[in-house]
């Protein structure tokens, strides 16, 4: 994303365009939300769409200032997160280009360090198929993409972030 900002400045006679770029990669799928976050637990939004991931990152961030944010567009990529640690819930799209969502929870389930980590499904689609196999592996919440809005966000972070 690159934001641009243009201001006017004068100087005797003349003036001076001074322009100020601002660019936010998202190469490496790090976002801060807000300010100086409150906690040292992570959010971890993981989706391959960029358009999903800028609409979970902009609602999240105005739900939860305080809470830093991960972003992973894949499989392997919040594989890795995860191995960093300090994730207090995480928001997983189903459908990703190196698997699926819900076989990532079941890997969680198994895993000592990761099976206390939330994790809500937030997919295109959810099928009964994948009900059952998040009811499995105790997720949370499904829901589909458009119930990523400012209340749902508040109720299951209340309900189920580990922020401590």
């Amino acid at each position: 994303m690159v934001a641009l900002f243009l201001s006017k400045s004068f100087k005797g006679n003349q003036s001076i365009n001074r322009i100020a770029i601002l660019v936010r990669q998202d190469r490496e799928g790090l976002e801060m939300a807000g300010p100086m976050a409150k906690t040292d637990k992570h959010c971890l939004i993981v989706d391959d769409q960029e358009f999903d991931r800028r609409m979970m990152r902009r609602v999240f961030a105005k739900q939860c200032p305080n809470v830093p944010m991960i972003v992973a567009r894949d499989l392997k990529e919040a594989r890795e997160r995860l191995k960093d640690g300090q994730i207090s819930i995480v928001f997983l799209d189903n459908a990703l280009p190196d698997g699926m969502g819900v076989d990532l929870v079941q890997e969680m389930a198994n895993d000592k360090a990761l099976k206390g980590v939330p994790v809500v499904i937030v997919s295109d689609f959810p099928s009964p198929f994948m009900y059952a196999k998040a009811k499995a592996a105790n997720v949370c919440e499904v829901w589909a993409k458009r119930d990523f809005v400012g209340p749902s966000v508040q109720r299951v972070m209340t309900r189920h972030a580990r922020l401590n």
